[in-house]
This record gives structure tokens, C-alpha cells and sequence, in this order.
């Protein structure tokens, strides 16, 4: 008996969850208009904020269909993208415009996140000149 009520509710908490997920899937992302990003002027947007925002426009352009606000255009988002992807990582807009051109959004930004990781630091010798071992001898005692 204890079985079979575990079981009822793992299956009602499954069907929860699942219609839990359709409704977040389907939600609109709320694109901010020109009024409300000449308030953020004034102030620092934290990147977190930028960074959430970069994301659900991402999403929206996904599923265009589906989570687009009435009245806005795929270029309204693309637009924004191209702002809040430029602020964040602080290429030039140009750049961005290109990178989401030859890009898909979501490649684009995993692309941007790549080029923002510090590259390994590596010496290359010349041979001729110096020996690797008495080149790295040299280095240890600086």
C-alpha cells in the first residue's frame, strides 16, 4: 500500500513538474522598451542583469513563435542583443553585428564566453641560440 502511494505521488509530482516546465518554456521574455533603457542610462547595470538579459533573448529568438511580445520584431531583439552582448563583453558593436551574422545568437555568445578565458602562457625557444634546460634554469632563479 505504502508503495503505491509513493508512486501516486511521484506521479503527480511528475506531472507538476512537467507542466511547471511547459509554462516556463512558453513564457514571453519581456524586451525592454526604448523609455525603460533610457532610465538604465543613468544607472550601472550589474553584468549579472546583462548577462540574464543576453540569455532570455537568446531563448526567445530560439522559439521566435512562441516567445515574442506582440508588436516586436526579430530584428527589435537582435538589435537589443547586439547592445547588451557589446556592453557586457566590451567588443565594438560592429563586431558583435558581424560575429551574429556569420554566428548563430547562442554560438555567438559561446564564442564571446571562449574568447574571454585567459589563454595558457607559453615560451617557445630557439634552439640555436639556447638550450631548453639552461633557458628554464634561468627562469626558475628570476
Amino acid at each position: 500500500m505504502e508503495l503505491d502511494r509513493e508512486r501516486e505521488l511521484e506521479a503527480l509530482e511528475a506531472d507538476e513538474e512537467l507542466r511547471l516546465s511547459r509554462t516556463d518554456q512558453t513564457s514571453r521574455f519581456h524586451l525592454p522598451t526604448r523609455e525603460e533603457l533610457e532610465l538604465d542610462e543613468d544607472r550601472v547595470v550589474p553584468p549579472s542583469e546583462l548577462r540574464d538579459r543576453i540569455e532570455e533573448i537568446i531563448k526567445a529568438l530560439a522559439d521566435f513563435k512562441n516567445c515574442r511580445e506582440e508588436g516586436r520584431s526579430r530584428s527589435d531583439y537582435t538589435t537589443q542583443l547586439e547592445a547588451d552582448l557589446s556592453d557586457y563583453f566590451g567588443y565594438l558593436p560592429e563586431l558583435i553585428s558581424m560575429f551574429l551574422n556569420m554566428l548563430s545568437p547562442s554560438e555567438a555568445l559561446e564564442f564571446l564566453d571562449a574568447s574571454d578565458k585567459p589563454r595558457p602562457l607559453v615560451i617557445r625557444t630557439n634552439t640555436l641560440k639556447a638550450r631548453r634546460k639552461d633557458l628554464a634554469q634561468s627562469l626558475i632563479k628570476r
